[in-house]
C-alpha cells in the first residue's frame, strides 16, 4: 500500500457503500489489518480498529483508536458498534460462525455489518494461495468463502 496508496480504492469505497447514509456512529473494522479504511470514512464517524495481530498497528502513521484482540472475543461491550466491516480478512479465521456470533453480539439496534471478501476458485484466491504463498516470507493460506 505504501508505493500504490489508492490501489485497493474500489474495494474500500464498495464495502462503505451499505453505510453511505449514516451521519455518525462507531465503526468497528474486524479484523483491520493495516487501518486502511478510516482513511476512507468520513466526519462524523468514530473508527475503531480490531485485530490480533498487532505488528499491522506498529506501521501505522497516524493515531488511530486500535484494540489488539482476536476477532472472536473482542473486550467491548454488547452492542457497543453501530457497524462492524470485515473487509479481505475473514478468510483467515478458522471459526466463522464464532466470528459471525461476535459481530452480532458487538452490533447495536439498528446496525449493519457489511462483509466482504475473496470467493473460493476465483483468480484472487488463486493468487493469494499461490504467488503469494509462494513468494511472501509469511505464506498465505486462505480458507475462502
Amino acid at each position: 500500500m505504501r508505493l500504490s496508496p489508492r490501489a485497493r480504492d474500489a474495494e474500500f469505497l464498495a464495502v462503505l457503500e451499505p453505510i453511505r447514509h449514516a451521519s455518525s456512529g462507531l465503526v468497528c473494522d474486524m479484523p483491520s489489518g493495516g487501518g486502511y479504511l478510516a482513511d476512507y470514512l468520513w466526519p462524523g464517524l468514530d473508527y475503531l480498529a480490531v485485530d490480533p495481530a498487532t505488528d499491522f498497528f506498529v506501521e501505522w502513521s497516524k493515531p488511530l483508536q486500535r484494540l489488539a484482540a482476536e476477532i472472536t472475543k473482542v473486550p467491548l461491550a454488547d452492542q457497543s458498534a453501530d457497524f462492524v466491516i470485515s473487509l479481505a480478512g475473514l478468510h483467515h479465521e478458522p471459526s466463522l460462525p464464532r466470528v459471525f456470533g461476535e459481530m452480532r453480539r458487538l452490533l447495536g439496534p439498528g446496525g449493519r455489518v457489511v462483509l466482504a471478501d475473496v470467493a473460493v476458485d476465483t483468480p484472487p484466491a488463486r493468487f493469494l494461495n499461490g504467488f503469494v504463498a509462494e513468494h511472501c516470507p509469511l505464506g498465505h493460506d486462505g480458507h475462502f468463502l
